[in-house]
């Protein structure tokens, strides 16, 4: 990960409230690195993941459970929860791998 990729993840991560990490164990050091950081900041961090990984010790909630089935139940669930206040258009921003704060 570049310098200026690793700024960009780093000032994400200190605004978010939380984080979930969907289908990675976190075995490279960056992945960890995110953990740790939202970790020190005392925010929640959930892991959907088959298997152990490097993070599972700092993981507030963890489900072994195949994302494919897993994430779309959570979006019914938000939509289903957002129905009653919703105000506004509400906008998921996801980063993956293939993004381009991940790019080298």
């Amino acid at each position: 990960m570049t310098s200026s990729a690793r700024m960009r993840v780093e000032d994400r991560v200190d605004e978010c409230e939380g984080l979930l990490v969907l289908g990675s164990t976190c075995t490279t050091y960056s992945a960890l690195r995110i953990v740790k950081r939202v970790k020190e900041r005392g925010r929640w961090v959930g892991m959907v993941s088959l298997g152990a990984g490097r993070a599972d010790e700092l993981v507030d909630d963890k489900w072994e459970e195949l994302c494919e089935g897993f994430v779309p139940a959570v979006v019914t669930e938000l939509e289903r929860l957002a129905k009653p206040h919703r105000t506004q258009q509400v906008t998921l921003s996801l980063t993956s791998p293939q993004s381009e704060a991940y790019q080298s």
